[in-house]
């Protein structure tokens, strides 16, 4: 297994080819130098504090789309909290004015009833005002001042002119009491006929508006409901492809370093591989799949493809020909390292595993080659497991044959430990 060698740099014009069975860089490898007087600004990526490990879903992510999803999702969800409030709150006031307008509708025939009688009483009272008149005229004649003949008891003309007039008086007063009393009775009806009519009608106008409002409100919380699902998918993605707060990796880097440790230990249990190891040699190889601009997209996959420098002996590279005919590199003459983890294609054919399920084992997916990358180390330490010094050293170096490149993965690979995930 040959492997190029430049060390940190091959995908920007040092000559390394990559991943897994390389080229030996002929002796010169000066790079040490390069690496050691980078090593405050390339090799300290910043990350957190080490602490108690926290589960890979409840790492803290950071970028602008995720905040703004976030926003979105909790705006969302407080629409359905202020549309259930306003559910309830006019749902209540609407059972209240109903109630209202039953009680108002009842009372009116009632006071109808109430008005109707109270005209009755007022025509009796005006009959009765009449018929004191007629008496009065009758025993008074026309101007009340006649005296009826002597009577047999012998009263006095006076006296029985006094009765009179208080009788007359008295049955006028009555009637007259009468009119007042239906006629205030009828005008106190008539206003409550009226208010009870006006109540109905502003009440009425206020359901109507209420009502509305309930429509209103249920339509917000139709349409908030029906988005709160593509609205958590969207801060799922955006998660995903958010950075790591503190740290230069995505969660999809990290994820795919973290599942690719854990499963390569389940299956080969002496290996012991941190996955902060497999950081620093993605960190080195492709700044963890964003070289050049490209990105991760949420499978994982590079935006677009990472393809190193044709291995043809410019550069200080080995030189090796074509053995995948372009498939991989695009390029039918010579090899190329391909993917986040920068493996040769004639390694790829040997080693490539299918870390996601998808049927396809693709170097350019960071979670197929994070586990092949891990797979590749765990056979060539030669039985020392990867959390000791010797391991690591051996089995960074049978990755890329350089000492500087050594040097800058495992520099890495420290600082990385620092962050506590438990996967």
């Amino acid at each position: 297994m040959t492997t190029p060698a430049p060390p940190v740099r091959a995908l920007e014009g040092t000559g390394r080819s990559s991943g897994g069975g390389r080229a030996r860089l002929p002796g010169r490898i000066l790079a040490i130098g390069l690496v050691l007087s980078l090593a405050g600004t390339v090799f300290a990526p910043a990350v957190p504090a080490e602490g108690e490990a926290v589960p890979l879903s409840e790492v803290t992510v950071e970028s602008r789309s995720y905040e703004e999803a976030l926003a979105r999702l909790d705006q969302a969800r407080r629409t359905i909290a202020d549309s259930e409030a306003r559910i309830d709150l006019e749902t209540r006031t609407i059972e209240e004015m109903d109630s209202a307008l039953t009680q108002l509708r009842r009372s009116i025939p009632s006071l109808r009833d109430q008005i109707s009688e109270v005209e009755d009483r007022t025509g009796a009272a005006r009959e009765g005002i009449a018929e004191v008149a007629v008496i009065s005229y009758v025993f008074g004649g026309s101007d009340g001042t006649r005296v009826p003949p002597a009577n047999d008891d012998g009263e006095s003309d006076a006296v029985r002119e006094a009765r009179r007039r208080f009788v007359l008086r008295t049955l006028e007063a009555g009637a007259r009491a009468r009119l007042d009393a239906t006629t205030e009775a009828g005008r106190t009806a008539a206003r409550q006929l009226a208010e009870a009519t006006r109540s109905v009608v502003e009440l009425g106008a206020r359901r109507e508006r209420s009502q509305r409002a309930l429509e209103a409100a249920r339509r917000d919380l139709e349409t908030a409901r029906s988005s709160l699902d593509a609205l958590a998918a969207s801060v799922s993605e955006e998660r995903r492809l958010a950075r790591v707060s503190g740290t230069d990796l995505s969660y999809i880097a990290l994820e795919a370093y973290v599942r690719a440790a854990e499963r390569v230990n389940r299956e080969q249990p002496a290996c012991r591989l941190p996955w902060s190891l497999l950081a620093g040699i993605g960190r080195v190889e492709s700044r963890h799949g964003t070289y050049a601009g490209t990105r991760l997209l949420i499978d994982g996959t590079t935006s677009r493809p990472i393809i190193g420098i044709a291995l043809n002996g410019d550069r200080e590279t080995a030189v090796m020909a074509d053995t995948d005919g372009g498939s991989l590199d695009g390029d039918t003459e010579f090899d190329r390292a391909v993917g986040p983890m920068q493996f040769i294609p004639s390694t790829w054919v040997r080693s490539g595993r299918d870390a996601n399920g998808d049927g396809v084992r693709d170097p350019q997916n960071i979670y197929d080659a994070a586990l092949a990358a891990a797979d590749y180390l765990c056979r060539t330490a030669y039985g020392l497991p990867l959390d000791s010094p010797e391991g690591r050293q051996r089995a960074v170096y049978a990755y890329n044959r350089s000492d500087a490149y050594v040097a800058a993965v495992l520099a890495y690979a420290r600082d990385y430990s620092r962050i506590r995930v438990a996967g």
